[in-house]
């Protein structure tokens, strides 16, 4: 099958991406986590079909990788080094011979490195295959969701303040009264999205559960369940998780008045999206009575890049 475009979010916890299969939309996401394939490690048995060969190693991704050794190095060094596996991946599972296109997204803090990334999808080989992307496409990440918001509306809101809850980063955009991204209005602070959390119940798991040290996808998938399995026994996580995304929402809520006071002011809308509004949407969804959260919100980045590209909002 040919793609004319992948839109992918290679997020740091999972990477979400969409693409047209003739009159269908395909949406999907799975675990940012690879993990090589070592003799000497609890992997060793992944073989052929199971693994991906890239960079003259075996690699086994997603959700099998999050439980057997998964690199945890999260920073856009990663990113550069491993998008073109976590795309292999998505070409693999959906029989996808070509792709013509890559629009994608990036952290602020790290968007004045982003040819680097452009330069690492447009051309590698993966199982002996050499793939070349005619083009790139990356925005400042938050701005998808922008436009699918725009998208919803069918209007193109001005002062709109954009909360982007990531897994690492917590982005935080703003589209200006002319209607445009606002770079010097914008920010984002590592080390501030959902892995807060992730840190936050890790220690609780420690303390109160077993002092094993889980690895960061373990503790993941905990939070996401709201549940883990030790030694056979379950342990229900739901009132530590919602003690835990109550305090994360008040230290989002503090910032932005501390950081952003004179927006929050005079802005028409305030959206949260990307995965981590999920955890907060409860906290957070009666406090001002311009906020927005779109369903979905962990696809609202890929969406809105989507239609942009599509629609060309580029701007």
């Amino acid at each position: 099958m040919e793609v004319d475009v992948l839109v992918v979010d290679y997020g740091y916890g999972d990477v979400k991406y969409l693409f047209e299969d003739g009159n269908k939309l395909v949406k999907k996401k799975f675990p940012n986590a690879v993990s090589r394939v070592n003799r000497f490690l609890n992997n060793s048995d992944f073989t052929g079909d199971s693994t991906i060969r890239y960079l003259n190693r075996e690699w086994i991704v997603g959700d099998e990788a999050a439980v057997h050794s998964p690199i945890t190095t999260r920073n856009f060094d990663y990113l550069v080094k491993y998008s073109p596996l976590l795309t292999a991946k998505i070409m693999l599972d959906h029989n996808i011979e070509k792709i013509n296109f890559i629009t994608t997204g990036v952290a602020l803090t790290d968007f004045f490195r982003n040819e680097e990334l452009k330069k690492a999808l447009k051309a590698f080989s993966f199982n002996e295959k050499a793939v070349s992307i005619e083009d790139i496409f990356v925005y400042p990440q938050g701005f998808g969701i922008y436009l699918d918001y725009c998208h919803k509306t069918g209007e193109r809101e001005k002062e709109v303040l954009i909360i982007d809850i990531g897994y690492n980063t917590l982005d935080i955009g703003y589209v200006n009264k002319e209607g445009k991204f606002s770079t010097s209005k914008s920010r984002a602070y590592s080390n501030d999205g959902v892995v807060k959390i992730v840190q936050g119940l890790e220690q609780f798991i420690r303390k109160e559960i077993t002092p094993i040290q889980l690895n960061e996808q373990d503790i993941k998938e905990a939070l996401e369940n709201k549940e883990i399995r030790i030694a056979g026994k379950s342990y229900d996580l739901s009132s530590t998780i919602n003690e835990l995304s109550e305090e994360y929402a008040e230290y989002i809520m503090s910032k932005l008045s501390s950081d952003y006071a004179d927006i929050l002011l005079k802005a028409r809308k305030v959206i949260f999206a990307g995965g981590g509004a999920n955890y907060v949407k409860d906290s957070i969804k009666e406090k001002w009575e311009n906020i927005f959260i779109p369903e979905e919100a962990e696809f609202a980045n890929v969406r809105g890049y989507y239609y942009g590209i599509k629609g060309g909002l580029n701007g």
